[in-house]
């Protein structure tokens, strides 16, 4: 759906006006400024998909606001998921093959096996929370091509597990 000229011009003028709030908020929850941009460039998107939501409601500040906060739990939730990927699928080398930690060594290596270097790298980028284009920056990939990297991991390992 297309914004109408109304609709751009007061989701323009609520950008200007809450932009500088939502990002303190945002480098505050995740810690790094272009994760933080990521986060509220998310939520303007999302008002406009959704600009009579967004301006029929009594607070579209705190509509914002909410929205943000919902961002930012499913980027944290994200983070974790890869976090948890990369602990399964640490490099052999770095493995402790005592103890308890040792009984997920056939897992471990078949993580391992089912990754290349470059698909452990950006999922360990993305799990120490380098936002994707920071990723893609560093892989010299486009971001587009991050995330559908990242989606194909995610495919392969919920086959794996």
């Amino acid at each position: 759906m297309a914004l109408t000229g109304e609709q751009s011009a007061r989701i323009e003028e609520i950008y200007l006006k809450m932009y500088a709030p939502l990002m303190a908020y945002a480098v505050n929850a995740l810690g790094r400024q272009t994760t933080a941009e990521e986060a509220v460039q998310d939520v303007f998107r999302i008002a406009c998909t959704k600009p009579e939501v967004l301006l029929t409601s009594p607070n579209p500040e705190g509509w914002l606001v909410n929205s943000l906060k919902y961002v930012v739990f499913n980027m944290r939730r994200a983070q974790a998921a890869m976090a948890r990927l990369v602990e399964v699928g640490q490099r052999p080398e770095d493995l402790d093959t005592e103890g308890p930690a040792g009984d997920d060594l056939e897992l471990r290596l078949t993580v391992e096996e089912s990754l290349s270097p470059e698909e452990f790298k950006l999922v360990r980028m993305v799990a120490e929370g380098y936002s994707l284009l920071e990723a893609a920056r560093e892989l010299d990939i486009s971001l587009a091509a991050a995330k559908k990297r990242l989606q194909r991991i995610r495919d392969k390992f919920r086959k794996l597990l």
